[in-house]
Order: C-alpha cells, then structure tokens, then sequence
C-alpha cells in the first residue's frame, strides 16, 4: 500500500511498524526497506550489544519519526535538497529501554562515561553494518538527540 502525497514526498512500499526482532517500537509507518534494516539492526546489532555491555535486554526502540515532507536541514539552515524523511527512507532514533527498566537517551546519555555511553557508541557503530548513512551526535548539532538511520547513500557513518 503507498501513499502519495507529491512528487518529491511519498512512502512507496510502506509498511506499519509495531515491532522489529524482539523489540517494540512506536508504531510508525515506513518502507519495507527501514523495516528490514532496523529488524537486521535489532537482532544483530542491538541484542548482542545489550546483552554484553549492560547484561540485559533490549525491550523498545524510541524514535522521533521517519516520514516527514520536508526538505534537508544543515547547520547553516534550509537547503533545497529534499530529505529522505520526505520518502520515509530514514527514521530517527532517539533512544533504547531495556527488560530491567532501564532507559538511554541519545540526548541525555551520549556524553556520559559509562556502560549507557558505551551501548550507544556501539549501537551506533553497529547500525553502520546495516543502513547506507549513520548520522550520531558526533556528526553534528543537529542529530544531538537522534540517529538518523538512512536506506539510501553512499556509505557515510559518523
């Protein structure tokens, strides 16, 4: 089922999300390519690190969208490139809970020195396994509470 709202802002392939691997996720509608990516992500990436850095379990992504008609944002303002929230062909992560309790955020964990910091440094590194562009907190202000997690690109991970 697609959904078209213009030429430039569309989901193509899109697919209500609950769920990915054992974890819950806000619903959030998105292409089948997110889906398989974050699912991928989840039971590669964010299950291994969980388990062996803080000892539990990854329960719930929280993510702050993926469908957004609107053109890129910079640091220096708008651009007239289109996003690739514009297609859902990205979502924004913005943080982890676990099966004991625990909740990380991107905004309020990311500079810690501690087992949450370094569960969000690997989830980071890890989700480069999987989507073609990972923008974190080190890449710029803009993404200081999120990952932006993209099914498009050329290969970028900072």
């Amino acid at each position: 089922d697609d959904f078209e709202a213009g030429a430039h802002c569309h989901i193509r392939d899109r697919v209500d999300l609950q769920a990915v691997g054992q974890s819950n996720i806000t619903g959030v509608e998105t292409t089948c390519g997110i889906a398989l990516r974050l699912a991928m992500w989840e039971t590669h990436g964010l299950q291994p690190a969980a388990r062996a850095i803080l000892g539990t379990e990854l329960i719930e992504i929280d993510h702050i969208g993926s469908y957004n008609c609107r053109q890129m944002r910079t640091t220096s303002g708008g651009s007239a490139r289109w996003s690739t929230h514009a297609t859902a062909q990205a979502i924004d992560v913005a943080g982890f809970r676990f099966a004991d309790g625990s909740r990380l955020r991107l905004i309020d964990d990311w500079n810690s020195d501690d087992a949450g910091a370094a569960f969000l440094k690997q989830a980071r590194d890890t989700s480069c396994d999987w989507f073609r562009v990972t923008l974190s907190p080190d890449y710029n202000r803009l993404h200081a509470d999120h990952f932006h997690l993209q099914s498009t690109g050329w290969g970028l991970c900072r």
